[in-house]
């Protein structure tokens, strides 16, 4: 069903040294819950762009398919850079590419308008990655030995990693960390820190509270810290 190809350059220092999320979350912090659907027919939030109005009025005109259309035009490639950055493989990120748009067209009929559309679409494709990502888990835990996994190289340590060489060595290094974090962590980081989402729009598509999406990117970048340090890397 979807047919178009979508590449993207990875750039994974980017991650390193953050810029933001350095400093622990408040105490006690007010957080909103995610918002909940409404019946059909409620009210586009305000502000909906003239994007999101049309996508309404296909759906309310049950015309599924052509929403369907226009979400892959409006989002397909920021869908697959998701998938391509959450998963780090090109062809498990276009399969599961295709599983959110197969499951968008499926849950069209039931959309109740409790949420943007965009934030609808990324909400099944998040679920979907850590899906994905833990179902690979399984399998290397089952498949694989520790001695058959690559092991990330020992980096000289430097003070900052600007020739492309460090770069490229701090990447390495960055990956293994990366997939060394819980499915859940991980992907909070890089949306966090590489797609640069709010917390707010990360609460919006993963269901849970912005505080617990704060404290859990605090403690993954923590991790990712410790863990580059041991690799040899100074970020």
């Amino acid at each position: 069903m979807v047919g178009a190809c979508y590449t993207l350059d990875l750039d994974m220092p980017s991650l390193w040294p953050p810029t933001r999320d350095s400093n622990p979350p408040p105490e006690n912090a007010a957080a909103p819950r995610a918002v909940r659907r409404t019946a059909r027919g409620t009210e586009p939030p305000a502000g909906a762009s003239a994007e999101e109005l049309e996508l309404r009025e296909l759906v309310d005109a049950a015309d599924y398919r052509k929403a369907l259309e226009r979400l892959m035009d409006l989002y397909g490639t920021a869908i697959y850079r998701h998938c391509r950055l959450s998963l780090g493989d090109d062809d498990l990120a276009r399969d599961v590419h295709q599983e959110v748009f197969v499951q968008a067209f499926q849950g069209l009929p039931r959309f109740r308008g409790g949420s943007t559309l965009r934030t609808w679409l990324y909400a099944i494709a998040h679920h979907r990655c850590l899906d994905a990502i833990k179902h690979r888990r399984r399998f290397r835990g089952r498949f694989e030995s520790h001695a058959e996994m690559p092991e990330v190289g020992v980096v000289p340590a430097a003070a900052e990693a600007t020739s492309a060489g460090d770069r490229a060595k701090l990447g390495q290094a960055l990956v293994g960390c990366l997939d060394g974090l819980a499915p859940a962590a991980r992907l909070a980081v890089l949306q966090r820190h590489h797609e640069e989402l709010s917390y707010d729009e990360m609460a919006g598509f993963s269901g849970e509270r912005v505080e617990s999406l704060r404290v859990r990117v605090f403690r993954a970048m923590a991790a990712l810290r410790t863990c580059l340090e041991k690799q040899g890397v100074a970020p």
